[in-house]
């Protein structure tokens, strides 16, 4: 496959030199190379460059003035799929004008929930993104998320290049207010997943699963499947949300052939003011990386912290799968072509486990130790036979291996429980494998995978602590899979 030849990124920080020698996008100050063996590696701190930082807010230049709209939107099974192409901002447009009246509801959504959580409201963290990462977004970005401001605004919807671009950072500024308010990042993102080839699947080939857990109110609007056909780097086909250049929930494919999901590392007690926010990273990672230790460096330049993942990668044209796992002062890399690795919100390297309070798995009784005991147990019992069918079995069980019994919570990889005062869990599953990835396709469910539906009404009557969410709050159907 050839390799897509990106343009020079971040131009008000540092380039950086790739694995393979050709200069790829740089996403923040240089971190250390991640080598492709098991271990940790410590932070290396930031150089100041001397270069001029890009303006926050260009005039782009050579912007249609009457673009024409282009993209495809359809609902399917409770999903928004969406198809942009082109340009930065002519795609940006296309998402923009498509899903205007959605992008309003994000916001809307994120303003009232961040009341709850913080005491701050939208505009407080739109203030935030404008001073930390204003001058970090290379021209391609300002101008996707121009475009998409414009295109709502096309369809009377009043929205700024502020707000889409606070929605985009929202993740890094929520965890650095509530490290410096409450101590760690203590996110309620949790996610299962599990990524295995060789002697555990059905076919030999890679197999990849994932589900995302949020509270059922501040993720609702998480149900699009994103595919963006950029002009230069790879195609990108990802789970996201209305006004997002990036996923946020980081399940996706490639061009190049690579797919990946992550799982938050629960209880993160590090941020960088001064590092490049997660989704000019990710971003960056999913459009222009050719290979995993591409993905991997790309990713990890900059690190701010603010995302701290487990992340489980894998490439179709190898077959090989990877863990990484990011901390902020430490790393951790391995890669296997035989055997899978299982997330579940908890570190395997003892370094990163510092940097979030000593949180691991190694507690049987806690959500991430428990889930780690039933992925085992899982994987072992079928062993050889992985497919997409048993994927979707596994994504929606319910076993609680602390109590020995059928119970769906916090502790089962279907999760079931109750967070903030808003009831929680598995919100979604998404399935893809080596042959399905190779074709851009991925099986997708909207609701919990386990398929037991939930009635907004009804929760809140039942319980008193919902009431704040009356109104706002919504069912979610039983659903099916669909293929995308």
């Amino acid at each position: 496959m050839v390799k897509a030849n990106p343009p020079a990124k971040y131009i008000s920080l540092s380039l950086i030199t790739m694995l393979c020698g050709i200069l790829l996008c740089g996403c923040g100050s240089p971190s250390p190379s991640i080598p492709p063996e098991s271990g940790s590696i410590p932070f290396t701190s930031p150089t100041e460059t001397g270069s001029t930082p890009s303006p926050f807010l260009p005039q782009p230049t050579g912007t249609p003035t009457t673009p024409q709209i282009g993209g495809t939107r359809e609902d399917i099974g409770g999903w928004i799929r969406l198809r942009i192409s082109g340009s930065p901002y002519e795609r940006g447009f296309q998402h923009g004008y498509l899903l205007g009246e959605e992008i309003m509801e994000n916001i809307k959504i994120q303003d009232y929930s961040l009341k709850h959580d913080t005491g701050q409201d939208f505009s407080f963290f739109r203030e935030k993104a404008v001073q930390f990462y204003g001058e970090m977004v290379d021209p391609e970005y300002q101008e996707e998320m121009k475009g998409i401001a414009d295109g709502a605004r096309a369809q009377g919807v009043e929205v700024s290049y502020e707000d889409i671009f606070c929605l985009n950072t929202l993740i890094d500024l929520t965890s650095w207010w509530r490290i410096k308010v409450q101590g760690s990042a203590s996110q309620l993102n949790h996610c299962s997943a599990f990524i295995a080839t060789g002697d555990w699947t059905a076919d030999g080939k890679i197999i990849i699963a994932h589900n995302t857990w949020w509270d059922y109110f501040s993720f609702s609007p998480w149900n699009l499947i994103l595919d963006i056909t950029p002009e230069e780097g790879y195609r990108i086909v990802m789970q996201s949300a209305p006004g997002l250049i990036w996923s946020g929930s980081d399940f996706f494919l490639t061009g190049a052939g690579l797919m990946g999901c992550e799982t938050t590392i629960y209880n993160f007690q590090r941020f960088r003011e001064e590092g490049a926010p997660a989704f000019l990273r990710s971003r960056c990672a999913m459009q222009y990386a050719d290979s995993i230790e591409d993905f991997v460096n790309l990713l990890n330049e900059g690190n701010n912290g603010g995302y701290p993942n487990s992340w489980l990668l894998g490439d179709v044209r190898t077959g090989e799968i990877a863990r990484f796992e990011q901390g902020l002062e430490y790393v951790s890399f391995e890669k296997k072509s035989n055997g899978y690795f299982a997330g579940y919100n908890a570190a395997e390297n003892p370094d990163i486990q510092s940097e979030c309070g000593g949180w691991s798995a190694d507690d049987p009784s806690n959500f991430s130790g428990a889930r780690k005991v039933r992925f085992e147990e899982l994987m072992a019992e079928y062993k050889g036979r992985i497919d997409v069918e048993i994927a979707k079995i596994i994504l929606a069980d319910h076993y609680d291996t602390w109590l020995g019994k059928e119970n769906p919570s916090s502790r089962t990889i279907c999760g079931h429980y109750v967070y903030h005062e808003a009831p929680s869990g598995a919100m979604d599953g998404k399935v893809t494998t080596s042959d399905l990835a190779s074709g851009m396709h991925l099986w997708a469910f909207w609701g919990a995978p386990c398929g037991i539906p939930f009635v907004a009404e009804e929760a809140i009557e039942e319980n008193p602590q919902f009431q704040w969410l009356k109104g706002y709050l919504k069912d979610l159907p039983t659903g099916s899979w669909s293929l995308f």
